[in-house]
């Protein structure tokens, strides 16, 4: 019996041992990037976020006739329109809200752009990088658009621990 209190003893003693030793991971949750979206313009214009976190436009901009559209050029073609790229649909200020349940579904005051593996499709590693958009804002009444242009930088959530680099 004593042996068998051993073996077990030596075996938790081991095991704590053994994740002391072990570098622990943990991975960057995401949170929520608020970018400004008003008659003023867009801010921040550049944005520097980490992979797994989340864009969101916010139009603010209560002028009477005005709506913005963000585009946001995916691929990097330098087209902010095509087929792989990010259309957020008309921006209005406000949507009308009953009970808690939006009246119009094609109402949107905010656009979000999830960077992570799940919602682009892609690898972490091709996330990484440099994200074109324009904010089209639309003058219902004289028919122009004016085209305000930023970027959103999204960088990789690199920790790094002391004495296991390559400082070269």
């Amino acid at each position: 019996m004593k042996v068998k209190d051993v073996i077990i003893v030596v075996t938790v003693v081991f095991l704590f041992c053994f994740q002391a030793i072990l570098p622990t991971a943990t991975a960057h949750t995401g949170g929520i990037f608020t970018i400004i979206v008003s008659e003023n313009g867009v801010v921040p214009g550049n944005v520097q976020m980490l992979v797994n976190d989340t864009a969101r436009w916010i139009n603010v901009d209560d002028t009477d006739n005005i709506t913005h559209r963000i585009l946001v050029d995916a691929n990097s073609d330098g087209k902010y329109d095509g087929e792989r790229d990010w259309n957020s649909g008309n921006l209005t200020h406000e949507c009308e809200h009953i009970n808690g349940t939006k009246v119009d579904d094609n109402c949107n005051a905010y656009f979000d752009v999830p960077f992570n593996e799940t919602y682009l499709n892609m690898s972490y590693d091709d996330i990484v990088g440099s994200y074109a958009f324009v904010d089209l804002v639309f003058n219902e009444t004289s028919g122009n658009t004016e085209k305000v242009y930023g970027n959103v930088t999204v960088n990789s959530d690199s920790h790094l621990t002391a004495g296991f680099q390559d400082t070269n």
